[in-house]
């Protein structure tokens, strides 16, 4: 007789770990502060963490982690509360619906995707946070485009190792 699990088993918790951990340290990466007009050209690396992780085990909680890791990303950013949710959330909700498109893609065609995807993070930054327009009009921020192309598949990859050595499902 097959026996029932009523309660999560420590596994399952230890799974919900890696993901917050690989969260908080995408934050810790954004929170590094670069020098020079350059710096707007790195981009935010936690929505990146966040659309791989809705990619590979893609359930309607992440709509709260990318509510919660916007506000976290507001505060530490001081912008307005509940800018970087909103944006986290509107590019998260469609990603719920075709993520499965986008895995089976290559890496190339999912890198040329999260091309698109930052492209319409960057407008909406850009819409939303008007008080940052005369920085934002630096070529510098519109940069940060093709690097998170680039960035892509390094993120990809070693979330995809560490997923897979965690059993992370």
């Amino acid at each position: 007789m097959k026996k029932i699990r009523w309660l999560p088993s420590q596994q399952d918790s230890h799974n919900r770990w890696v993901v917050f951990f690989s969260l908080l340290m995408g934050v810790l990466l954004d929170s590094i502060s670069w020098s020079g007009d350059w710096g707007v050209a790195i981009p935010d690396v936690t929505p990146l963490i966040l659309l791989y992780w809705v990619m590979a085990i893609a359930t309607n909680n992440f709509l709260v982690t990318a509510f919660f890791f916007g506000l976290l990303h507001d505060v530490l950013y001081h912008t307005g509360m509940g800018t970087y949710a909103l944006i986290y959330c509107f590019l998260l909700y469609p990603m719920l619906h075709l993520r499965l498109q986008i895995r089976n893609k290559t890496l190339v065609q999912m890198s040329l995707f999260i091309g698109v995807w930052m492209l319409a993070h960057q407008v909406l930054v850009w819409l939303i946070t008007p008080a940052n327009h005369l920085a934002m009009e630096n070529i510098a921020f519109w940069f940060a485009i093709p690097i998170s192309i680039l960035l892509w598949s390094f993120i990809f990859l070693s979330l995809r190792v560490l997923r897979r050595n965690m059993n992370v499902r």
